[in-house]
């Protein structure tokens, strides 16, 4: 919530401070800055509340094992940027820059519905986490299944408003951008249809899978980006929207099937 809200601060400031006159680089600083105050913010917060809690050796204890966490999700969390922002990219090299725009402004519209799924994961990693250390297994598949229903019934209901308004939505970025209704709706669904399975990543990395999921999430770019080479030439944004949605799907079920069958001294498999 503080990254966005700092952005559009930012982003007021540089239209009333250089009115007609920022361009995109200004703005991309602007979204620099935005990161980069959000995460001091919450490196400094963190360190706060972990001051006094934290033996002053366990940092040096568990060195191996925190850089060998810290690398896997840097692979998860570089991949599912990759995934996010790969068929922007490759519908600008494969069509006309009017496209890029539309389909961006599509991708961008459709977003708003993988929010609830993103707060869902990040309230439930502490809860999971808890629960696979000192619960019995039923807890915590419990737990996930509520999880899971509650981020689906609320993704659906906003994605149904957004499908409904979709092309008003649209048209706030320009009356051109309408062409993208098409292609909001795949991505909605998509969207959807993975919020269907639940918050899985969050699952594995709190489980001690992380290695699981980052592999998943890159495989999921090797096929998103195998469908954008094969589906946007024929169908155009179409085409990429439906890439992006079946990368996504597809991450979602091949992560519910790492989740049902875990590895040794890991989670119990989830029914």
């Amino acid at each position: 919530v503080m990254r966005p809200l700092v952005l559009i601060a930012l982003g007021l400031l540089l239209v009333r401070t250089h009115a007609g006159s920022a361009g995109a680089e200004l703005f991309t600083l602007a979204c620099l800055a935005a990161y980069g105050l959000a995460t001091a913010g919450q490196h400094l917060l963190l360190r706060h509340r972990l001051r006094g809690r934290v033996p002053a050796d366990a940092c040096t204890a568990d060195r191996r094992r925190w850089i060998g966490v810290g690398w896997a999700i840097w692979v998860l969390n570089s991949a599912q940027l990759a995934r996010m922002n790969v068929d922007p990219l490759l519908v600008g090299l494969l069509l006309e820059p009017t496209d890029v725009g539309v389909y961006t402004a599509a991708v961008r519209t459709a977003t708003l519905v993988a929010f609830v799924m993103t707060v869902t994961s990040v309230v439930a990693q502490p809860r999971l986490s808890a629960l696979h250390s000192g619960s019995t297994p039923g807890e915590l598949g419990a737990f996930f299944r509520s999880a899971r229903i509650g981020s689906f019934l609320a993704t659906l209901a906003l994605g149904l408003v957004l499908a409904a308004l979709g092309r008003p939505v649209l048209g706030l970025f320009g009356p051109e951008f309408v062409a993208g209704y098409p292609a909001l709706l795949v991505l909605v669904a998509g969207h959807v249809i993975a919020a269907a399975f639940g918050p899985l990543t969050s699952m594995l990395i709190m489980t001690g899978r992380q290695v699981a999921a980052a592999l998943v999430q890159v495989g999921a770019v090797a096929l998103g980006v195998t469908l954008l080479i094969l589906l946007v030439p024929r169908w155009g944004i179409e085409g990429a929207a439906v890439a992006a949605a079946a990368s996504l799907v597809m991450s979602q079920v091949v992560s519910g099937w790492v989740a049902r069958y875990p590895m040794k001294n890991s989670a119990p498999p989830l029914n």
